[in-house]
């Protein structure tokens, strides 16, 4: 602890230098809140941790990687926040072990009460949501309560995305004990706890996006067995057949055979006489074309009605001289 409070010392007094605006001589008042949103990346870089790990490990859970993603929820979001929320109690209570401490005796805001009075010399959390006047009440309540509640929203979201393409239990083993945090932290005065939730807060929302930028593991990483029958089942494709060797040059040309050509056969030649075509003989022609005589109808003939057709002489025939 005593290592922890002197680093939280350090902070408080490198960040009051640094960005301790005077400014209604709220000074330390910005100072608590500014310190709450750094330890707030304890619960940031636990989360990007177990990230990592999965890379690596996938959804393997056996007991030992369990208890290592517990105890890294338990460091994480428990122990290292809980202990710099202490030490942040230990030292506003002690002004004089903080540089520039001496300006938490001024009144906020000329006519408040003393900077001291509302961190270290608040009264404790609980007592301050159950015993407190109506107004102090419910102040209480949304920054002890309600701002805690929001927090652990975005816990749940980092631990999702830390967990992402596997079983969800394990998540709830990381952020749980977050939970036994915001009860915890109910002994400590009301104004810094409240403070200090109110800068835990919008960091705690920009770490869901600075843990999804990870990445899920593989899908070779997260289910192995089934990449193994994949690549069992894929075919394998066949060898090609073995190249011929090529003759190149002068020994290609003196393994074409040759041919003699005195035994080579000449083509036949062709008579123009006997290949032109010959004249077809003349054609009969008849001079007009009679009319086929058309047989009654049976029906006539039946009834004695009926005169056989007369002879038609032969038509007669002309040479093709004597056609016009």
């Amino acid at each position: 602890m005593d290592g922890v409070g002197a680093l939280v010392i350090g902070l408080l007094s490198g960040l009051h230098s640094a960005f301790g605006l005077r400014v209604c001589n709220g000074d330390w008042l910005l100072t608590t809140a500014l310190a709450g949103g750094l330890f707030a990346l304890a619960p940031i870089a636990a989360a990007m941790l177990v990230a990592l790990i999965r890379k690596v490990s996938g959804n393997n859970y056996h007991p030992g990687m369990v208890i290592l993603f517990t105890a890294i929820g338990v460091v994480g979001n428990l122990l290292l926040p809980f202990s710099a929320f202490a030490g942040a109690t230990a030292a506003l209570q002690h002004p004089a072990r903080l540089s520039g401490g001496e300006s938490l005796r001024d009144s906020f805001c000329y006519v408040l009460s003393q900077q001291n009075d509302l961190l270290g010399g608040s009264p404790e959390a609980a007592r301050a949501i159950t015993g407190a006047g109506e107004p102090v009440r419910w102040l209480a309540i949304a920054s002890l309560i309600v701002v805690p509640a929001f927090v652990l929203f975005w816990i749940t979201r980092q631990a999702k995305n830390a967990f992402r393409g596997g079983a969800r239990w394990p998540a709830r083993l990381y952020y749980a004990p977050f939970v036994i945090l915001v009860f915890s932290t109910l002994s400590l005065p009301a104004g810094v706890v409240g403070l200090l939730w109110l800068g835990f807060l919008p960091v705690s929302a920009v770490g869901v996006l600075a843990v999804k930028l990870l990445g899920t593991p593989s899908d070779a990483v997260l289910h192995p067995s089934k990449a193994d029958s994949l690549s069992e089942q894929r075919p394998v494709p066949p060898s090609p057949p073995p190249a011929k060797p090529q003759v190149q040059g002068a020994s290609a040309q003196a393994a074409m055979p040759r041919q003699n050509p005195a035994t080579q056969t000449a083509m036949p030649r062709q008579n123009p006489a006997a290949a032109a075509p010959r004249p077809n003989p003349p054609t009969q022609m008849y001079s007009q074309a009679q009319p086929l005589a058309q047989q009654p109808p049976l029906a006539l003939c039946r009834r004695g009605l009926c005169r056989p057709p007369p002879a038609s002489s032969p038509p007669a025939l002309r040479s093709p001289a004597a056609s016009p």
